[in-house]
């Protein structure tokens, strides 16, 4: 009888609203009436026009999942930039297509306070009976993701606890203290996801909405369930790119808050990742539309993998999402992993008018001229080389042998002669460092510095779990072997059941870890003394130089062989730097 009469009023009043307001009205009248938390599946929306819908055509209260891309991607690591997480939107996007009993609700932390944040989450989480809390964990980073899930967890601590993201895999195998192996024994996680999650969460989503009551054993029981079934039905599927294509399309299109910020977050994209030059803020719109790379690098953590079949969908992707931008960053792992196809899409992009500025990353394992002319025809400004050394023997070692001398001379040269500004990629203190091979590579990278290159320095070489070389020791349980070669960070946070080791970098030689605990000490020292004088947070590249000249005033090099020159030098650099506009990558 209750039912009835609820159904009554809801008729009423629902096929009363839409015929007699305005249609632009509606969306209103759905999201700030706290009466109507429904969704309107596909097959009811032709009720919906003939204004006969009734409370068996909707999906009431449906199952709310938080979904947080990476957290902390602004440090000294290979992401740097804070940057719509594809992978989230798209999840979102699918789930609202095809999960009526899903309210999905992307949230990027890195915009927040974490007790910001913390009280923007029990707002969304309070009224409703059961929450999924998604999280994109980039296990690079994992110390900052243990942080951001026990944060959430503290005022979310019925929600399911759910991660997947790149190399998620992975965090099965991560050791604990108490010599058990995965991250979900130290965090409140019911589930680890691998690969694209999208019949995984389509699934779960259904189970949680028609089983309100089971507990958490019952849910994590029924989730491993759907992920066995997801594996086999995913391997044989050949129509999830399209529509995972299909969906990046739309939510750059329309729900990323790329130029201007939405109901959720208190910034736009565009603020984040870039200065304020004249009043205007440009931005960058983000295009990964190849992650193919063949280099084969055993540290390297980035997935790699072709997205579209042909140069035509690519081109018509690119153009969809970067025609009216008026900066393109491109995520391709290498613009030179496919020299001749690269050169067709310039050439098309020219054709097309698409000269809007680029940044992009590539190899230069070889010199291809070729290339280089036609990416600066289309408009490239900047491209990221990773280097790595300008040392041979410690490039062998890392996996770069084919990086010859002479070609990375002769690239940067002829960028530099095009127009192109290149920002050379180093990995200083490796295991295969010594002190006269840091010496040659700080040398040489100050000359093309002065030549108009960039630089960007990683302090270490990390030993990220989903890296070749690490993750098939971790897969083996190999703990002697990691605990020889590798530094581990242990991470603890409160609430937390057991304190993760975190295999967080390549052991390098003795005299190569204190030189590296010196500079960044001194580093910190003059980051700190310099953003004081300028008001102002200083971007990678300074610190990245910063780095540099620490390390040329430690070999004595000219002109940093003083502390007062040192400083100069900085100085001056940081004038300069300010006057330009940096774009992330």
């Amino acid at each position: 009888m209750e039912l009835e009469k609820k159904e009554s009023i809801f008729s009423h009043q629902i096929n009363n609203f839409i015929e007699n307001e305005k249609p632009e009205k509606l969306f209103r009248f759905f999201t700030d009436n706290s009466m109507y938390r429904f969704n309107i599946p596909p097959q009811s929306l032709e009720k919906l026009a003939h204004n006969n819908l009734e409370l068996k055509d909707i999906v009431i209260d449906p199952i709310r999942v938080l979904l947080f891309s990476s957290y902390g991607l602004l440090e000294q690591g290979e992401w740097t930039s804070s940057r719509p997480s594809d992978g989230i939107w798209v999840q979102a996007e699918l789930l609202a297509r095809n999960t009526p009993k899903a309210s999905p609700i992307c949230i990027d932390p890195n915009m927040f306070e974490l007790e910001e944040l913390q009280t923007f989450i029990y707002s969304l989480g309070k009224s409703t009976k059961r929450v999924i809390a998604g999280f994109s964990v980039f296990p690079e980073i994992l110390h900052n993701e243990s942080e951001l899930i026990s944060k959430i967890y503290e005022v979310l601590p019925e929600a399911v606890f759910i991660v997947g993201g790149i190399g998620a895999e992975s965090l099965k195998y991560i050791p604990t203290k108490n010599k058990k192996w995965g991250i979900q024994h130290a965090l409140p996680i019911t589930s680890i996801i691998s690969g694209n999650a999208m019949y995984e969460l389509h699934g779960m989503v259904n189970y949680l909405y028609d089983n309100p009551c089971s507990s958490l054993d019952a849910i994590e029981k029924a989730f491993s369930e759907i992920q066995d079934k997801c594996l086999l039905y995913n391997s044989d599927n050949k129509n999830i790119p399209d529509e995972i294509i299909e969906a990046k399309i739309t939510v750059k299109k329309y729900f990323v808050p790329q130029s201007y910020r939405d109901i959720i977050h208190p910034y736009s994209y565009n603020q984040l990742n870039t200065k304020v030059l004249n009043g205007n803020v440009k931005g960058s719109v983000d295009i990964l539309s190849d992650n193919g790379c063949d280099q084969g690098c055993y540290y390297c953590g980035s997935p790699k993998y072709s997205i579209f079949s042909n140069k035509e969908d690519e081109l018509k992707y690119i153009f969809n999402v970067g025609k009216n931008k008026p900066i393109i960053s491109f995520n391709n792992n290498d613009l030179a992993n496919d020299p001749q196809k690269m050169i067709w899409l310039c050439d098309q992009m020219v054709k097309k008018g698409m000269l809007q500025e680029k940044h992009g990353k590539m190899s230069i394992s070889q010199y291809n001229p070729g290339l280089i002319d036609a990416l600066a025809r289309a408009g490239f400004k900047r491209l990221a080389l990773g280097v790595e050394s300008f040392d041979f023997s410690v490039r062998c070692n890392l996996s770069k042998p084919n990086f010859k001398d002479e070609h990375i001379d002769k690239s940067l040269d002829h960028m530099l002669d095009t127009g192109i500004i290149p920002e050379i990629n180093l990995i200083l203190f490796s295991h295969a460092e010594n002190f006269e091979s840091l010496k040659t590579t700080v040398a040489k990278s100050l000359y093309w510095q002065k030549k108009g290159a960039l630089l960007f320095t990683t302090c270490g070489l990390y030993s990220i779990p989903n890296s070749m070389g690490v993750f098939k020791l971790l897969k083996e349980r190999k703990i002697d072997i990691l605990e020889k070669q590798m530094i581990f960070l242990e991470i603890h946070y409160p609430g937390m059941k057991d304190t993760i080791l975190f295999p967080r970098r390549w052991k390098a030689l003795p005299e190569i870890e204190n030189l590296r605990e010196y500079t960044l000490n001194k580093r910190d020292e003059y980051i700190d003394m310099f953003s004081k004088k300028f008001n102002q947070k200083l971007c990678i590249s300074i610190q990245d130089f910063i780095s540099i000249s620490i390390l040329a005033n430690y070999f004595r090099l000219d002109p940093f062989s003083t502390d007062r020159n040192l400083i100069e030098q900085v100085d001056h650099y940081i004038r300069k730097m300010l006057k330009e506009e940096y774009i992330h990558i």
